[in-house]
C-alpha cells in the first residue's frame, strides 16, 4: 500500500500533531469546530522527513499535490495559474510543537502573469495586484533562491515610484510593470522568479521542508530542548487578502493576557495588511479595541470565537486571523506561550473560575516558568532613585516581564560575541527576524523599535523567558558602531541600560537586584 502523504482538514481531525504539525492540527479541529477557515491541505511531516533523508522527492507526493491541488480548485471555484478566477495560495510551516518565526513561510503563491490579468479585472485595483506582485517576489526570492532581503528590495525598490498607478485598473499597465520587474531581477540578482505556478509551489515545499534543518530552527530546538526528528508539515491553503483596503486586514488575538495573565481578550490588528505584517514587527499594530471603532461587528464575532476557543482548548490561546472586506477567516489556533507570571495568575484564575481541578491546571506551570520566577528583581529603592534622576530613557510595550541589565548592542552577530564571553547584552534592533535568533537566545534583554506584543521579538523572548520591550517609537539605533539614540539623547556603544519587560521601561544604567 503506498504512503499517504496529503489529507485535508476536514480529514485529518483524527491525526496526531507529530504527524500532522500543529498548525495542521489546530486548523482541522477549527474546520470540525464549524469557524470559517480557509480551504486547504496539509502535507505531513513523514514527507518532510523522507524529503531530509533521502535529498529527494517520494514518488508520490507531486501526484498527490496536483490531485489536491485540483480538489481545492473546485472548493474555491478558482483555477491555479489562470486568467479567470486565479487561485493564490500560501505555503506554511507547521512544526508538531510550536517554532515561531524559526521556518520558511510563502504568501501569494500563484502569482503569474496571467493570475495578475485576473486578479486586476477581478478587483479593479490595481495597487492592490501590485502589491501582491512585490509581496510574494521578495519572499520567494529571499526563501527559495536564498537572496539577501536588501539585495531584494534594492533590486526592486523605485521600480514603481509611490502613486504612479492610479486606482483604474489596466492590464496593460501592469503587464509592462511584470516584465520590467522581470528584467530588473534577471539584470540584478541573476535569477527569476518562475511564472510557471506548478514550479513555484514544488519549490517552495521543497524550501518549507529544508528549512527544518536551517541555523535559526536548530539552535531554537537546542535551546528549547526539541527533538531535531520530527521534521515540519506543510499547510496549503487559499490566501485571504487582509490587504485588501480600509475594511480588511490581519492581526493576532489571545484569550488572555499572555505577558501579565489578565483576563481580558488582548490582540493586535493591522488595517489593509497582511499577517506578515503583523508578526514581523516592521509595524507598530493598534489594539483591539481601537479596531473595533470601524469594525465593531467582525470584533464581536472574534471575541466570540477566541472565548470559545479557549473553552474547547481548556487552555490559553493564541490565534491569528484575517478579516478580508469585513469578513473574519481564522487561520491558526494554538495554545500560547505564556510568561511565568501570566502563567501562574491563569492556573490561579482556572480554578477560581471553577474551570478544571487544580491538578490539570497546574500542567499549565512548565520548570522554565519556575526558574523564570525565581530570578532576582530590580531594587525598588534604585528604581525611584534613577526616575528622580531622570534616568528612564524611554517607555515602550512591556511584551515579555522579567528585569535585566546589560551593555547595548544593536547586531546579533555582536551579541552572541559578548555572550560566548559570559558579557551580559540587551539586543536592541528596529525589528527581530528569525535570523536573529542566534544574537537573541543569549540576550539578557531584548527592545525593539517597531512592533507589538505578538510580533517575532515579543512571541520568541516569552517563549525562552527573555525579558522584552517593543514599539519604542523614538528609539533609532546606528549599527556602524553599535550606539542608540533615544528621544534626541545619544547613548554611546558600550554603554549600560536597565530593562523592564512588564512595565516597558528603559533606564540608563545598572539597576542592582
Amino acid at each position: 500500500m503506498l504512503m499517504r502523504y496529503i489529507y485535508s482538514f476536514d480529514e485529518a481531525e483524527d491525526l496526531h500533531p507529530l504527524e500532522i504539525g500543529g498548525k495542521g492540527f489546530g486548523l482541522a479541529r477549527l474546520v470540525r469546530e464549524g469557524f470559517r477557515v480557509p480551504p486547504g491541505f496539509i502535507i505531513t511531516t513523514e514527507a518532510c522527513k523522507y524529503v531530509l533523508e533521502h535529498q529527494s522527492t517520494p514518488d508520490t507526493l507531486i501526484a498527490e499535490v496536483n490531485r489536491n491541488m485540483g480538489y481545492l480548485e473546485e472548493a474555491c471555484a478558482r483555477s491555479f495559474g489562470s486568467s479567470k478566477n486565479p487561485l493564490v495560495v500560501s505555503v506554511r510551516s507547521g512544526a508538531p510543537v510550536s517554532m515561531p518565526g524559526m521556518m520558511d513561510t510563502l504568501l501569494n503563491l500563484g502569482i503569474c502573469r496571467q493570475a495578475i490579468k485576473g486578479l486586476c479585472e477581478e478587483t479593479e485595483d490595481v495597487p492592490f495586484v501590485v502589491d501582491l506582485v512585490l509581496r510574494f517576489h521578495r519572499m520567494f526570492l529571499e526563501i527559495v533562491e536564498g537572496i539577501e532581503y536588501s539585495k531584494i528590495n534594492e533590486c526592486i525598490e523605485g521600480l514603481i515610484p509611490h502613486g504612479a498607478i492610479g486606482p483604474t485598473p489596466s492590464y496593460e499597465l501592469i503587464d509592462d510593470f511584470f516584465t520590467d520587474l522581470e528584467s530588473r531581477e534577471r539584470e540584478v540578482l541573476g535569477c527569476v522568479v518562475p511564472d510557471d505556478v506548478q514550479v513555484q509551489l514544488e519549490r517552495a515545499v521543497g524550501a518549507v521542508f529544508q528549512s527544518w534543518n536551517s541555523r535559526r530552527a536548530k539552535a531554537y530546538r537546542k535551546h528549547n530542548n526539541i527533538s531535531h526528528d520530527m521534521g515540519t508539515a506543510v499547510v496549503i491553503q487559499e490566501m485571504v487578502f487582509g490587504n485588501r483596503g480600509d475594511t480588511s486586514g490581519s492581526g493576532v488575538v489571545f484569550s488572555r493576557n499572555p505577558s501579565i495573565g489578565n483576563r481580558e481578550i488582548y490582540g493586535e490588528f493591522i488595517f489593509n495588511g497582511q499577517g506578515e505584517d503583523v508578526v514581523s514587527g516592521t509595524h507598530t499594530p493598534m489594539t483591539l479595541e481601537d479596531a473595533a471603532k470601524d469594525i465593531p461587528d467582525v470584533v464581536n464575532e472574534l471575541c466570540e470565537a477566541v472565548e470559545k476557543l479557549e473553552r474547547i482548548y481548556e487552555n490559553v490561546v493564541d490565534v491569528e486571523f484575517t478579516v478580508e472586506d469585513r469578513v473574519l477567516y481564522l487561520l491558526q489556533v494554538r495554545p500560547a506561550k505564556l510568561t511565568a507570571s501570566a502563567a501562574v495568575k491563569i492556573c490561579s484564575d482556572f480554578i477560581d473560575e471553577g474551570w478544571t481541578d487544580p491538578a490539570t491546571a497546574m500542567e499549565l506551570l512548565t520548570v522554565e516558568h519556575i526558574r523564570e520566577l525565581s530570578r532576582p528583581r530590580f531594587d525598588v529603592a534604585e528604581v525611584e532613585k534613577l526616575r528622580a534622576e531622570e534616568q528612564l530613557l524611554t517607555t515602550g510595550l512591556g511584551a515579555s516581564v522579567g528585569q535585566s541589565s546589560g551593555v547595548i548592542v544593536t547586531d546579533p552577530d555582536r551579541a552572541e560575541r559578548f555572550v560566548s564571553k559570559d558579557q551580559s547584552v540587551v539586543l536592541i534592533r528596529r525589528t527581530t527576524s528569525p535570523l536573529d535568533l542566534h544574537g537573541m537566545l543569549g540576550a539578557a534583554a531584548i527592545v525593539t523599535a517597531t512592533g507589538g506584543a505578538t510580533s517575532h521579538a515579543a512571541v520568541v523572548a516569552r517563549s525562552i523567558g527573555t525579558p522584552c520591550v517593543v514599539g519604542c517609537a523614538q528609539l533609532e539605533i546606528f549599527e556602524d558602531d553599535d550606539s542608540i539614540e533615544i528621544n534626541g539623547r545619544r547613548i554611546e556603544p558600550n554603554t549600560v541600560v536597565s530593562v523592564d519587560g512588564q512595565t516597558g521601561e528603559i533606564f540608563l544604567g545598572n539597576i542592582p537586584t
